[in-house]
């Protein structure tokens, strides 16, 4: 039963079923929207956004490669939308969104990228919390600098499916209980790859001693498969602690161990966290987080030893100017193969607000992936400029 139920949901999480699932939503919003926007609908209840944008500028690397790089000029349209319903005891997001790349000189890398986003937060009961999210997306560049790390080289489609499951039942005022499951589904247009999907039910206890400590205790089950290829399971335990240092600052710290078995190996090995957080107001946020461990990624079937360190800062300068920072770096190596892989990449943004309608934004990113297998080299720069108009 449990083979069936991993086996549909990767059915339906198939390139052409969600493809044809998420332009319709689209369109049936945009129908929406516009109708909204006419007068010609009200809604009491639901809250709806629609923008278009449309940026520019020189990307050095657009096929992401190490030798006979090509660089353009890029323009890039897109069209986002949303709605928002909030009721007694729950709330309900809806997203979606078009992006079309077109270059200058080289017409036939054009490409769509898509994007699909649903969120709920309900309370069953005063004691009884879920919350559900399922996110959709294709793209034939990264999505964040985390899903570059350990990528192959290559100018291809990636087709991404992200379900999140989670309930939470307070035991009492202190002491919660909490289930999760997370699918995640790779669907990729190069051969020199397989599909891979990612399956993770987990269970886990909080306990808070008191408003500025927190424990937490948990147990995660991780099975990662590959078509065509093989799979690995995961078992991994692990411990946390939450202090506060003051109202605005905290500290994560998690130890486990990750029992991984897969593609003729067999380990038991620790896993390691520690995360600082600075949150004072909507207007600064500040994260910094370390995590070592041993995993299969969606990539490469082999079991990698790697650690990773993620940086995100967002900061409202003025009513109108703001700006964000990410910057990731990481190190792994591979157990059956030997491929060892370096990245590091930064993107660097700022927004500033004409008026209530329309914003202008200036973006810089740079990737660097270092390894000793000439199909995970490369070195890639982008400077883009644009303007988006909100409805």
């Amino acid at each position: 039963m449990l083979k069936f139920f991993f086996n549909f949901n990767g059915y339906l999480c198939g390139k052409s079923v969600c493809l044809k699932i998420t332009k319709f939503i689209f369109l049936a919003f945009l129908t929406v929207a516009a109708s909204c926007l006419w007068g010609k609908l009200a809604f009491a209840d639901i809250k709806w956004n629609l923008d278009a944008g449309v940026t520019t500028g020189y990307d050095d690397n657009v096929t992401y490669v190490n030798t006979n790089r090509i660089s353009d000029m890029v323009t890039r349209t897109s069209v986002d939308g949303g709605l928002t319903q909030t009721g007694k005891n729950d709330v309900f997001d809806f997203t979606t969104g078009l992006r079309e790349n077109i270059y200058t000189n080289h017409s036939s890398l054009d490409n769509l990228a898509e994007n699909l986003g649903a969120d709920y937060t309900g309370d069953l009961n005063p004691y009884e919390h879920l919350k559900a999210s399922d996110t959709f997306s294709h793209s034939v560049d990264p999505s964040s600098l985390q899903n570059a790390f350990g990528r192959i080289n290559g100018n291809y489609g990636t087709y991404y499916n992200n379900l999140d499951l989670e309930s939470v039942r307070d035991i009492t005022e202190q002491w919660k209980g909490m289930f999760k499951y997370i699918q995640t589904n790779y669907e990729f247009t190069t051969q020199a790859l397989s599909n891979s999907a990612g399956y993770n039910p987990g269970i886990s206890t909080e306990y808070d001693f008191n408003s500025s400590s927190q424990a937490t205790v948990s147990y995660d089950y991780r099975r990662r498969t590959f078509s065509p290829g093989g799979s690995s399971d995961a078992n991994t335990p692990t411990v946390g602690w939450r202090q506060y240092l003051n109202a605005q600052w905290y500290v994560d710290l998690l130890e486990g161990a990750d029992f991984i078995k897969g593609f003729n190996d067999s380990l038991i090995e620790p896993r390691y966290g520690a995360g600082l957080t600075h949150d004072v107001d909507k207007n600064t946020q500040l994260t910094i987080r370390y995590d070592k461990q041993y995993e299969v990624d969606a990539f490469t079937q082999d079991i990698s030893n790697d650690w990773h360190l993620v940086l995100n800062g967002f900061h409202q300068f003025t009513t109108r100017l703001d700006g964000d920072v990410a910057f990731f770096t990481g190190q792994g190596k591979y157990f059956n193969s030997g491929i060892s892989y370096k990245f590091i990449g930064t993107n660097v943004s700022a927004k500033y607000s004409l008026n209530d309608h329309v914003d202008l934004s200036l973006t810089y990113g740079i990737e660097d992936s270092i390894s000793n297998s000439a199909i995970r080299n490369s070195y890639h720069n982008s400077v883009f400029a644009g303007a988006k108009y909100k409805f």
